[in-house]
């Protein structure tokens, strides 16, 4: 008896096409999967860590010093934000963020970090809102 061919030289065409499914499969899966971990990935700013160790020094100089020894640059308006009150700061190894919520606990001044910048603003009458608007950057 004849054994009947398929055009590509086969008699089972699906043994083929299953393979070729599975492999497909497999490679949106590990493309997905791929994609997922690089979305997770922290930003830049939860990644920076610095140390710090200032006794009695202003404001200023401790944003400076930020300033120095990281990437990061802050924006404020000097007539709303009090610069000059001394603070003491014992940082090693620890984010920014948590740097600054030290330094500004209690006080009217709040802060948001966006990419390597810092933007410091007063609490009063939506101080930050407005200067994120004014950069034009996303409120969160």
């Amino acid at each position: 008896m004849k054994k009947i061919l398929n055009y590509y030289g086969s008699s089972r065409p699906s043994g083929n096409w299953q393979k070729l499914l599975l492999i497909m499969k497999i490679t949106i899966f590990l493309l997905f999967f791929g994609a997922i971990n690089l979305i997770a990935e922290p930003v830049w700013s939860q990644n920076t860590r610095i140390s710090l160790n200032m006794k009695d020094a202003s404001i200023e100089d401790v944003l400076n010093k930020i300033e120095d020894v990281s990437e990061f640059y802050f924006l404020f308006n000097q007539k709303l934000v009090n610069i000059n009150r001394k603070v003491d700061v014992e940082a090693d190894n620890i984010p920014i963020k948590d740097i600054l919520k030290d330094i500004f606990d209690g006080h009217d001044v709040e802060f948001a970090v966006y990419d390597r910048q810092i933007i410091l603003a007063n609490k009063a009458e939506g101080g930050l809102v407005e200067a994120l608007q004014q950069l034009e950057l996303p409120v969160k």
